[in-house]
Protein backbone atom coordinates (compact mmCIF):
# COMPACT_ATOMS: atom_id res chain seq x y z
CA UNK A 1 0.00 0.00 0.00
CA UNK A 2 1.41 3.38 -0.99
CA UNK A 3 2.13 6.10 1.52
CA UNK A 4 -0.60 8.31 0.00
CA UNK A 5 -3.22 5.70 0.87
CA UNK A 6 -1.94 4.95 4.36
CA UNK A 7 -2.35 8.50 5.60
CA UNK A 8 -5.52 10.46 6.12
CA UNK A 9 -6.28 13.38 3.81
CA UNK A 10 -5.76 16.82 5.29
CA UNK A 11 -9.48 17.47 5.55
CA UNK A 12 -9.81 14.43 7.82
CA UNK A 13 -7.15 15.81 10.18
CA UNK A 14 -8.96 19.14 10.24
CA UNK A 15 -12.23 17.40 11.09
CA UNK A 16 -10.56 15.53 13.96
CA UNK A 17 -9.10 18.81 15.27
CA UNK A 18 -12.49 20.52 14.98
CA UNK A 19 -14.28 17.69 16.81
CA UNK A 20 -11.70 17.81 19.60
CA UNK A 21 -12.11 21.57 20.03
CA UNK A 22 -15.90 21.27 20.09
CA UNK A 23 -15.76 18.56 22.77
CA UNK A 24 -13.37 20.68 24.82
CA UNK A 25 -15.71 23.68 24.79
CA UNK A 26 -18.80 21.55 25.47
CA UNK A 27 -17.04 20.30 28.60
CA UNK A 28 -15.61 23.64 29.75
CA UNK A 29 -17.92 26.44 28.51
CA UNK A 30 -21.38 26.62 30.05
CA UNK A 31 -24.16 26.45 27.49
CA UNK A 32 -21.84 25.76 24.56
CA UNK A 33 -23.60 22.56 23.55
CA UNK A 34 -27.06 24.13 23.30
CA UNK A 35 -28.97 25.01 20.13
CA UNK A 36 -28.39 28.80 20.34
CA UNK A 37 -24.67 28.08 20.05
CA UNK A 38 -25.26 26.13 16.85
CA UNK A 39 -27.21 29.05 15.43
CA UNK A 40 -24.54 31.61 16.36
CA UNK A 41 -21.68 29.51 14.97
CA UNK A 42 -23.56 28.80 11.74
CA UNK A 43 -24.28 32.50 11.20
CA UNK A 44 -20.65 33.50 11.77
CA UNK A 45 -19.55 30.58 9.60
CA UNK A 46 -21.80 31.79 6.79
CA UNK A 47 -20.30 35.29 6.69
CA UNK A 48 -16.62 34.40 7.00
CA UNK A 49 -17.15 31.36 4.80
CA UNK A 50 -18.32 33.46 1.85
CA UNK A 51 -15.14 35.51 2.00
CA UNK A 52 -13.06 32.35 2.30
CA UNK A 53 -14.70 30.66 -0.71
CA UNK A 54 -13.87 33.63 -2.91
CA UNK A 55 -10.38 33.82 -1.43
CA UNK A 56 -9.84 30.12 -2.21
CA UNK A 57 -10.54 30.71 -5.90
CA UNK A 58 -8.11 33.63 -5.98
CA UNK A 59 -5.38 31.65 -4.19
CA UNK A 60 -5.88 28.64 -6.49
CA UNK A 61 -5.03 30.92 -9.44
CA UNK A 62 -1.93 32.27 -7.71
CA UNK A 63 -3.33 35.46 -6.18
CA UNK A 64 -4.28 36.99 -2.84
CA UNK A 65 -7.24 39.27 -2.15
CA UNK A 66 -6.78 41.53 0.86
CA UNK A 67 -9.59 43.86 -0.21
CA UNK A 68 -12.45 41.52 0.75
CA UNK A 69 -12.77 42.95 4.26
CA UNK A 70 -13.23 46.48 2.98
CA UNK A 71 -15.66 45.34 0.25
CA UNK A 72 -17.59 43.64 3.05
CA UNK A 73 -17.81 46.97 4.89
CA UNK A 74 -18.64 49.04 1.80
CA UNK A 75 -21.48 46.73 0.76
CA UNK A 76 -23.01 47.15 4.20
CA UNK A 77 -22.81 50.93 3.97
CA UNK A 78 -24.44 50.88 0.53
CA UNK A 79 -27.24 48.69 1.88
CA UNK A 80 -27.87 51.10 4.76
CA UNK A 81 -27.92 54.16 2.52
CA UNK A 82 -30.25 52.61 -0.05
CA UNK A 83 -32.54 51.29 2.69
CA UNK A 84 -32.54 54.77 4.23
CA UNK A 85 -33.61 56.17 0.84
CA UNK A 86 -36.46 53.68 0.59
CA UNK A 87 -35.07 51.18 -1.92
CA UNK A 88 -35.85 47.48 -1.61
CA UNK A 89 -34.06 44.16 -1.75
CA UNK A 90 -33.43 44.07 -5.50
CA UNK A 91 -31.68 47.44 -5.62
CA UNK A 92 -29.54 46.72 -2.56
CA UNK A 93 -28.55 43.31 -3.95
CA UNK A 94 -27.58 44.88 -7.27
CA UNK A 95 -25.60 47.63 -5.52
CA UNK A 96 -23.66 45.29 -3.22
CA UNK A 97 -22.94 42.74 -5.94
CA UNK A 98 -22.10 45.46 -8.43
CA UNK A 99 -19.66 47.16 -6.09
CA UNK A 100 -17.98 43.86 -5.23
CA UNK A 101 -17.68 42.81 -8.87
CA UNK A 102 -16.39 46.23 -9.93
CA UNK A 103 -13.71 46.31 -7.24
CA UNK A 104 -12.75 42.73 -8.04
CA UNK A 105 -12.46 43.65 -11.72
CA UNK A 106 -10.17 46.57 -10.88
CA UNK A 107 -8.07 44.30 -8.66
CA UNK A 108 -7.72 41.79 -11.49
CA UNK A 109 -6.82 44.43 -14.05
CA UNK A 110 -4.19 46.00 -11.80
CA UNK A 111 -2.61 42.60 -11.13
CA UNK A 112 -2.70 41.34 -14.73
CA UNK A 113 -2.29 44.46 -16.86
CA UNK A 114 0.02 46.55 -14.66
CA UNK A 115 1.98 43.65 -13.22
CA UNK A 116 1.62 44.60 -9.55
CA UNK A 117 1.96 41.81 -7.02
CA UNK A 118 -1.44 40.72 -5.70
CA UNK A 119 -0.50 41.47 -2.08
CA UNK A 120 0.45 45.06 -2.87
CA UNK A 121 -2.41 45.72 -5.29
CA UNK A 122 -5.17 44.40 -3.03
CA UNK A 123 -3.65 45.92 0.11
CA UNK A 124 -3.83 49.31 -1.59
CA UNK A 125 -7.39 48.60 -2.68
CA UNK A 126 -8.28 47.70 0.92
CA UNK A 127 -7.26 51.18 2.05
CA UNK A 128 -9.03 52.92 -0.85
CA UNK A 129 -12.32 51.07 -0.43
CA UNK A 130 -12.30 51.53 3.35
CA UNK A 131 -11.84 55.28 2.87
CA UNK A 132 -14.67 55.37 0.33
CA UNK A 133 -16.97 53.62 2.81
CA UNK A 134 -16.16 56.26 5.46
CA UNK A 135 -16.68 59.13 3.02
CA UNK A 136 -20.01 57.80 1.75
CA UNK A 137 -21.39 57.19 5.22
CA UNK A 138 -20.15 60.52 6.56
CA UNK A 139 -21.73 62.39 3.68
CA UNK A 140 -25.12 60.69 3.91
CA UNK A 141 -26.10 59.15 7.23
CA UNK A 142 -23.21 60.00 9.55
CA UNK A 143 -20.60 57.97 11.43
CA UNK A 144 -22.93 56.54 14.07
CA UNK A 145 -24.26 53.01 13.97
CA UNK A 146 -27.30 53.33 11.72
CA UNK A 147 -30.29 51.06 12.31
CA UNK A 148 -31.21 48.87 9.34
CA UNK A 149 -34.37 46.96 10.23
CA UNK A 150 -37.20 45.28 8.42
CA UNK A 151 -35.28 44.12 5.33
CA UNK A 152 -35.14 40.67 3.71
CA UNK A 153 -31.44 40.67 4.59
CA UNK A 154 -32.39 40.38 8.26
CA UNK A 155 -34.35 37.20 7.59
CA UNK A 156 -31.62 35.75 5.36
CA UNK A 157 -28.99 36.35 8.04
CA UNK A 158 -30.93 35.66 11.23
CA UNK A 159 -34.14 33.86 10.31
CA UNK A 160 -34.71 30.37 11.70
CA UNK A 161 -35.20 27.38 9.42
CA UNK A 162 -36.63 23.99 10.48
CA UNK A 163 -33.04 22.82 11.07
CA UNK A 164 -32.40 25.77 13.42
CA UNK A 165 -29.92 27.23 10.95
CA UNK A 166 -30.13 30.66 9.31
CA UNK A 167 -30.87 30.82 5.57
CA UNK A 168 -27.41 32.34 5.06
CA UNK A 169 -25.94 28.97 6.05
CA UNK A 170 -27.62 27.30 3.09
CA UNK A 171 -26.63 30.18 0.81
CA UNK A 172 -23.00 29.57 1.76
CA UNK A 173 -23.33 25.83 1.19
CA UNK A 174 -24.63 26.60 -2.29
CA UNK A 175 -21.67 28.89 -2.99
CA UNK A 176 -19.20 26.35 -1.59
CA UNK A 177 -20.62 23.46 -3.65
CA UNK A 178 -20.60 25.67 -6.73
CA UNK A 179 -16.96 26.64 -6.15
CA UNK A 180 -15.99 23.00 -5.55
CA UNK A 181 -17.65 21.91 -8.80
CA UNK A 182 -16.07 24.84 -10.62
CA UNK A 183 -12.56 23.93 -9.49
CA UNK A 184 -12.85 20.18 -9.81
CA UNK A 185 -14.98 19.53 -12.88
CA UNK A 186 -14.70 22.48 -15.25
CA UNK A 187 -12.11 23.74 -17.69
CA UNK A 188 -11.94 26.96 -15.71
CA UNK A 189 -10.87 25.00 -12.61
CA UNK A 190 -8.09 23.24 -14.49
CA UNK A 191 -6.98 26.57 -15.93
CA UNK A 192 -7.01 28.21 -12.50
CA UNK A 193 -4.84 25.49 -10.94
CA UNK A 194 -2.49 25.57 -13.93
CA UNK A 195 -2.23 29.36 -13.73
CA UNK A 196 -1.46 29.27 -10.02
CA UNK A 197 0.97 26.39 -10.41
CA UNK A 198 3.12 27.97 -13.10
CA UNK A 199 1.99 31.21 -14.70
CA UNK A 200 4.48 31.19 -17.57
CA UNK A 201 3.89 27.53 -18.42
CA UNK A 202 0.13 28.08 -18.39
CA UNK A 203 0.50 31.04 -20.74
CA UNK A 204 2.80 29.04 -23.02
CA UNK A 205 0.18 26.30 -23.55
CA UNK A 206 -2.49 28.83 -24.45
CA UNK A 207 -4.40 29.25 -21.19
CA UNK A 208 -5.94 32.77 -20.96
CA UNK A 209 -4.25 33.43 -17.61
CA UNK A 210 -5.28 37.08 -17.39
CA UNK A 211 -8.95 36.30 -17.88
CA UNK A 212 -8.80 33.45 -15.37
CA UNK A 213 -7.19 35.60 -12.68
CA UNK A 214 -9.53 38.53 -13.29
CA UNK A 215 -12.58 36.28 -13.00
CA UNK A 216 -11.41 34.90 -9.64
CA UNK A 217 -11.10 38.44 -8.27
CA UNK A 218 -14.57 39.34 -9.59
CA UNK A 219 -16.11 36.29 -7.90
CA UNK A 220 -14.24 37.04 -4.68
CA UNK A 221 -15.50 40.63 -4.67
CA UNK A 222 -19.08 39.53 -5.36
CA UNK A 223 -19.10 37.04 -2.48
CA UNK A 224 -17.59 39.64 -0.13
CA UNK A 225 -20.37 42.05 -1.10
CA UNK A 226 -23.09 39.50 -0.35
CA UNK A 227 -21.48 38.65 2.99
CA UNK A 228 -21.28 42.32 3.94
CA UNK A 229 -24.99 42.85 3.29
CA UNK A 230 -25.87 39.71 5.25
CA UNK A 231 -23.77 41.03 8.13
CA UNK A 232 -25.83 44.22 8.22
CA UNK A 233 -28.96 42.10 8.16
CA UNK A 234 -27.67 40.11 11.14
CA UNK A 235 -26.61 43.14 13.21
CA UNK A 236 -29.38 45.42 11.89
CA UNK A 237 -26.92 48.30 11.97
CA UNK A 238 -23.88 49.42 10.01
CA UNK A 239 -20.51 51.05 10.53
CA UNK A 240 -17.91 51.58 7.79
CA UNK A 241 -15.20 49.60 9.60
CA UNK A 242 -17.21 46.36 9.58
CA UNK A 243 -15.11 43.60 8.03
CA UNK A 244 -11.75 44.90 9.27
CA UNK A 245 -9.45 41.93 9.78
CA UNK A 246 -11.69 39.44 7.98
CA UNK A 247 -9.42 39.50 4.94
CA UNK A 248 -6.65 37.92 7.03
CA UNK A 249 -8.97 35.39 8.65
CA UNK A 250 -10.32 34.33 5.27
CA UNK A 251 -6.80 33.96 3.89
CA UNK A 252 -5.70 31.97 6.94
CA UNK A 253 -8.72 29.67 6.54
CA UNK A 254 -7.77 28.97 2.92
CA UNK A 255 -4.15 28.18 3.83
CA UNK A 256 -5.09 26.04 6.82
CA UNK A 257 -7.67 24.34 4.62
CA UNK A 258 -4.96 22.98 2.36
CA UNK A 259 -3.94 25.67 -0.12
CA UNK A 260 -0.48 27.01 -0.85
CA UNK A 261 0.28 30.72 -0.93
CA UNK A 262 2.35 29.99 -4.02
CA UNK A 263 -0.86 29.08 -5.84
CA UNK A 264 -1.95 26.02 -7.77
CA UNK A 265 -3.86 24.34 -4.94
CA UNK A 266 -6.98 24.86 -2.85
CA UNK A 267 -9.51 22.76 -0.96
CA UNK A 268 -13.04 24.09 -0.58
CA UNK A 269 -13.91 21.41 2.00
CA UNK A 270 -10.75 22.10 3.97
CA UNK A 271 -11.41 25.83 3.84
CA UNK A 272 -14.93 25.35 5.21
CA UNK A 273 -13.64 23.17 8.06
CA UNK A 274 -11.03 25.81 8.92
CA UNK A 275 -13.71 28.51 8.98
CA UNK A 276 -15.86 26.45 11.35
CA UNK A 277 -12.80 25.93 13.56
CA UNK A 278 -12.21 29.69 13.78
CA UNK A 279 -15.86 30.39 14.58
CA UNK A 280 -16.01 27.69 17.25
CA UNK A 281 -12.84 28.95 18.94
CA UNK A 282 -14.00 32.58 18.95
CA UNK A 283 -17.40 31.73 20.38
CA UNK A 284 -16.03 29.18 22.84
CA UNK A 285 -13.49 31.50 24.44
CA UNK A 286 -16.18 34.18 24.62
CA UNK A 287 -18.55 31.89 26.48
CA UNK A 288 -15.78 31.01 28.91
CA UNK A 289 -16.02 34.61 30.14
CA UNK A 290 -12.56 35.74 29.06
CA UNK A 291 -11.90 39.43 28.45
CA UNK A 292 -12.03 40.62 24.85
CA UNK A 293 -8.25 41.02 24.50
CA UNK A 294 -7.76 37.45 25.70
CA UNK A 295 -10.32 36.28 23.16
CA UNK A 296 -8.37 37.97 20.36
CA UNK A 297 -5.10 36.57 21.67
CA UNK A 298 -6.40 32.99 21.80
CA UNK A 299 -7.94 33.29 18.34
CA UNK A 300 -4.65 34.60 16.97
CA UNK A 301 -2.66 31.85 18.65
CA UNK A 302 -5.05 29.27 17.22
CA UNK A 303 -4.47 30.64 13.73
CA UNK A 304 -0.69 30.66 14.18
CA UNK A 305 -0.63 27.14 15.60
CA UNK A 306 -2.81 25.82 12.80
CA UNK A 307 -0.62 27.51 10.18
CA UNK A 308 2.54 26.02 11.72
CA UNK A 309 0.98 22.55 11.80
CA UNK A 310 -0.13 23.00 8.19
CA UNK A 311 3.40 23.91 7.12
CA UNK A 312 4.98 21.00 9.01
CA UNK A 313 2.38 18.61 7.63
CA UNK A 314 3.04 19.75 4.08
CA UNK A 315 6.77 19.12 4.53
CA UNK A 316 6.28 15.76 6.16
CA UNK A 317 3.64 14.49 3.77
CA UNK A 318 1.04 13.95 6.50
CA UNK A 319 -1.74 15.36 4.38
CA UNK A 320 -0.98 13.29 1.33
CA UNK A 321 -3.08 14.40 -1.62
CA UNK A 322 -5.34 16.45 0.59
CA UNK A 323 -3.07 19.48 0.27
CA UNK A 324 -3.22 19.57 -3.49
CA UNK A 325 -6.87 20.09 -4.27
Amino acid sequence: MSRGRRVLPWEAWLFIALASVVLMFVASAEGFGKLPTLFTVSRSFSLLGMLAVGQALVVAAGGIDLSVGSIYGLAGVLLAILHHLGYGFGVTLFAGLGAGCAIGLVNGLIVTKFGLRPFIATFGMLAVVRAVAYLIQEGTIGFGAISVRGTPWTYLASGHSPLYLPPSFFILIGFAVGAWLLLKYTRFGLQAFATGGNLNAARAVGIPVDQVRILTYVISGALAGVAGMLNVGALQSVRPFYGAGMELLSLAAVIIGGASLAGGSASILGTMLAVVLFCVVRLGVGQMGLALHFQHMITGLTVLLALIITRLSARGGIAGKGLTR
